[in-house]
């Protein structure tokens, strides 16, 4: 599984367009092109992931901002009923493997870039989270519609720190492809541990 995202679908007042003036606003929310799963590219997300979300018998979730894409057995498991206001909490694809007991392999990236932090968000208490309202081009009943939906906020301003310090207590190793750092690390352990973190580091409101 990997995140195949197309987060320029969403309302330009989130800063996803921030090449274009404001006044052009209006004209994206009306113009921008709905999500296809089958043919949408995963905008921004690098040659690797628009490369995997086209491989034979790949899956793609319709989440039309936060999609995902799977192969193999778990492929359709993984990437059905992506709710819109579901994007990384219960039965959503990261909380799915999960439940499978699943592994996270970073190249290249930070901890930054590892969604699964996302998931420990939806599940720690502390007292910032909030919900907004985010908005997408989808297809409905044949028609592109402009939708609305309400979603937990998320923030990965301290995933690195949250990292970091995972990484020390865990003596997580870390292996090199060509200039790459490569973490291969187990899910599970990874999201109740920051689920701890979050509850016991974000307590500022």
């Amino acid at each position: 599984m990997m995140p195949s995202q197309t987060w320029k679908n969403l309302d330009p007042s989130t800063g996803v367009h921030w090449e274009e003036p404001e006044e052009w606003w209006p004209i994206i929310r009306k113009n921008w092109p709905a999500y296809d799963k089958e043919v949408t590219p995963a905008i921004g997300m690098g040659v690797v992931a628009e490369m995997f979300r086209k491989w034979p018998g790949a899956k793609r979730s319709d989440h039309p901002a936060r999609s995902v894409a799977a192969v193999g057995k778990y492929a359709a498991y993984l990437t059905k009923e992506h709710d819109l206001s579901n994007i990384f909490g219960k039965n959503s694809p990261v909380d799915k493997l999960y439940e499978l007991d699943g592994y996270i392999l970073l190249i290249g990236v930070g901890y930054d870039k590892n969604t699964s932090f996302h998931l420990a968000e939806t599940r720690a208490n502390f007292p910032t989270k909030c919900f907004i309202n985010e908005s997408s081009a989808i297809w409905k009943n044949g028609k592109r519609e402009w939708v609305t939906y309400t979603t937990q906020a998320v923030d990965d301003s301290d995933f690195i720190r949250m990292g970091d310090e995972y990484d020390k207590e865990k003596n997580t190793k870390i292996h090199k492809v060509g200039n790459a750092n490569v973490r291969y690390i187990k899910q599970r352990p990874l999201v109740d541990w920051a689920t701890h973190w979050i509850e016991k580091n974000r307590i500022s409101l």
